[in-house]
């Protein structure tokens, strides 16, 4: 019923939010490469007395319209276009607010051959640099890359009825059952709900709707949202403008400040002493490297960067290992950088990783807490908007077919109840 109602066809869109929230809006179009895309609205207004940069999808409710802004799947112009208006509100110290409303990004040959992923990742990273406020909600459908490209933000808002997932019900079903007739079972698995995600921590707050769905009463939706908005862009800018004073942080997202800050505390924690983000890593590693008794201790720590994780890695070998050797073996591994000349202070940064494909790795050296040289300790960065799940699975895919261990469909046996035999 979530994912109807978030579809729902009368549901305000980005450009009913601007129409009650933002006055004096001046819409800005165009990439400044190759064309503008209706399918993203962006621009300049005023947000109760406070210039700021707005965008947002937009999905259109008429059928004309809907066709015009394609659904609300921008194509590669309209990322960048979002990203010239990021540049232009980091220049001028505007926040930005974005309003979160797609299927996904446009499927087209046409974006795909222009370069669609390498658009929805740059978006991603001008985003996640911005070191103005940044506030995003999620008003409708939140799919895939294409909503996530406009939704790296300080602070996440969505609203009761909207959706936010890595992936439609259908594309789901079809993925994982061959058909989309099963999307409500897909949509269970996916929990791409307000409630779910605010208890798993991908949100920092749901807005009320009015009763049956924000398309019962536009205004009364766009005053909550507004208010939900006014609300986060104040916490901000008063743990800013504290620090800044001297004065003491308050936190309202974290159990502490983030600002200025490092909480070693991700996620929720597990009865034993771990916190699920921790465990994940843990359970994680053991199956990717097909180690389910291999020995695993971490502590996560959240830390006010834009981008990047840094890891302090300490292993223990089966047999012994210099750190030259080691260095050697990380420098042969493909997508692997060794920066380890700690005497001119080179190691790797993650203000350095930002941007890069590459896994950086240094500080290597013997762990002394580990008996007969079979210890090691080192530091691993790598930018996580380009570096993670997604990218590996790509990479994964790209090994695959390089050494041809795909077999055509009609040589792997018939599908049987979603199940391959």
């Amino acid at each position: 019923m979530t994912v109807e109602i978030a579809r729902h066809k009368g549901r305000p869109r980005t450009r009913d939010y601007i129409g009650y929230l933002i006055e004096g809006f001046e819409e800005l179009k165009g990439d400044r490469l190759r064309a503008d895309d209706p399918a993203i609205v962006g621009g300049l207004g005023w947000f109760r007395g406070r210039a700021v940069l707005v965008v947002g999808h937009q999905k259109g409710k008429t059928l004309d319209e809907q066709e015009l802004h394609s659904w609300g799947m921008a194509k590669p112009e309209g990322y960048r276009k979002a990203q010239r208006l990021f540049v232009l509100a980091e220049r001028h110290g505007l926040p930005v607010l974005s309003f979160v409303d797609t299927p996904g990004a446009y499927p087209g040959v046409a974006a795909e051959e222009g370069g669609q992923a390498r658009a929805i990742a740059d978006t991603m990273l001008k985003m996640a640099r911005l070191s103005v406020p940044v506030i995003a909600t999620v008003i409708g459908e939140g799919g895939s890359g294409g909503a996530l490209a406009l939704a790296v933000a300080d602070r996440v808002l969505m609203q009761e009825n909207a959706t936010y997932s890595v992936i439609t019900p259908e594309g789901c079903a079809a993925i994982l059952w061959r058909d989309a007739a099963f999307a409500p079972q897909a949509a269970e698995a996916l929990k791409p709900t307000a409630s779910h995600l605010l208890e798993q921590g991908v949100v920092e707050r749901v807005v009320a709707e009015p009763r049956g769905g924000a398309h019962h009463n536009p205004e009364v939706a766009a005053a909550s949202v507004g208010e939900a908005i006014a609300e986060a862009l104040a916490e901000l800018e008063a743990q800013l403008s504290a620090h800044v004073a001297g004065q003491p942080l308050t936190a309202a997202v974290y159990p502490h400040p983030i600002a200025f800050n490092a909480l070693p505390e991700i996620d929720a924690f597990l009865d034993n002493g771990y916190t699920r983000e921790e465990w994940k890593i843990v359970s994680e590693s053991r199956k990717i490297l097909h180690l389910p008794e291999l020995r695993i201790s971490c502590t996560a720590v959240r830390v006010p960067v834009f981008v990047s994780h840094s890891e302090a890695v300490h292993v223990e070998t089966s047999e012994p290992i210099t750190p030259d050797r080691a260095r050697r073996l990380f420098a042969a591994v493909p997508g692997v950088v060794v920066q380890d000349d700690p005497a001119n202070h080179v190691y790797p940064l993650a203000s350095e990783a930002a941007g890069r494909d590459e896994v950086f790795v240094g500080r290597i050296r013997q762990d002394p807490s580990i008996a007969d040289g079979r210890g090691l300790a080192f530091w691993v960065v790598s930018d996580n908007l380009r570096k993670g799940a997604a990218t590996n699975a790509i990479e994964i895919a790209e090994l695959i077919a390089e050494r041809d261990w795909i077999r055509p469909l009609a040589d792997r046996g018939p599908v049987e109840s979603g199940r391959r035999t």
